[in-house]
């Protein structure tokens, strides 16, 4: 049996700010649909004009390690990643 969690159920748990993990979770949406990383590709599955996506989701990520941050288990036995440092 396949076990999935709702996108916005899984960024509450994340992210303190209930309207930040609201944001969060219309972007993991959308690059779910868009398959892509790449934020012209999610903008355009987003809904509303393309251009106001592409900015939203640039004002959203302009901290990316404090969210990225929020999602380390300091607990956790072991953690997926990968070790390249990025300056």
């Amino acid at each position: 049996m396949d076990k999935w969690i709702r996108i916005l159920e899984f960024a509450k748990q994340h992210f303190v700010d209930p309207k930040v993990a609201q944001q969060a979770s219309q972007i993991m949406q959308r690059i779910i649909e868009a398959q892509s990383p790449r934020l012209s590709d999610i903008a355009v599955n987003m809904p509303g004009q393309e251009d106001a996506s592409y900015k939203h989701m640039q004002r959203f990520l302009q901290d990316p390690h404090k969210a990225l941050k929020l999602l380390f288990n300091d607990e956790a036995d072991f953690v997926i990643g990968d070790p390249t440092e990025i300056k």
